[in-house]
């Protein structure tokens, strides 16, 4: 199975054309992004922070720290996203310790690259890809899609 196959098997899809706002500074957020193909750029005011590609996340910290967008995500591409919810981003937490590392390591690798270049400079170090994202929890969302329905994570329990 392909690397980038947890973001082409997750259940929601979203694509946007260049130059479409994904999500403003300020914006709630309810949904963090795995580029599945295009670019994005991260900006700060009107500074650009991170150029994503493909297999690149962003917006996590809004599913994890549930506090508003720091940052306005910008498509310089055609680019098609996976939208990943907070009950998807917990059932993946929880079903893939890889995809939990991956997370973190993108944090901490944006971390870093902050730390290097001050409050306002552009990260030094490039956000982490998920990589290596296979196995059961990617095989079983690819079933779902090719079955026609959406994810355990996003079905309704009683």
């Amino acid at each position: 199975m392909a690397t980038e196959s947890l973001f082409f098997n997750a259940p929601n899809h979203r694509t946007v054309a260049a130059g479409d706002v994904i999500y403003a500074e300020g914006d709630s957020g309810a949904h963090m992004f795995g580029i599945v193909s295009g670019s994005v750029d991260l900006h700060k005011g009107s500074v650009i922070v991170a150029s994503l590609g493909p297999e690149d996340v962003f917006g996590e910290r809004a599913l994890i720290d549930h506090l508003p967008r720091n940052l306005t995500a910008i498509a310089t591409s055609v680019t098609t996203l996976a939208e990943i919810d907070q009950r998807l981003f917990l059932f993946l937490v929880h079903e893939s310790s890889t995809f939990a590392l991956g997370i973190m390591k993108t944090l901490a690798s944006r971390l870093r690259g902050r730390d290097r270049t001050g409050s306002g400079g552009r990260w030094l170090l490039g956000p982490r890809r998920l990589k290596g994202l296979t196995g059961p929890v990617s095989r079983r969302m690819a079933g779902d899609r090719q079955r026609g329905r959406r994810s355990r994570a996003h079905r309704t329990t009683t």
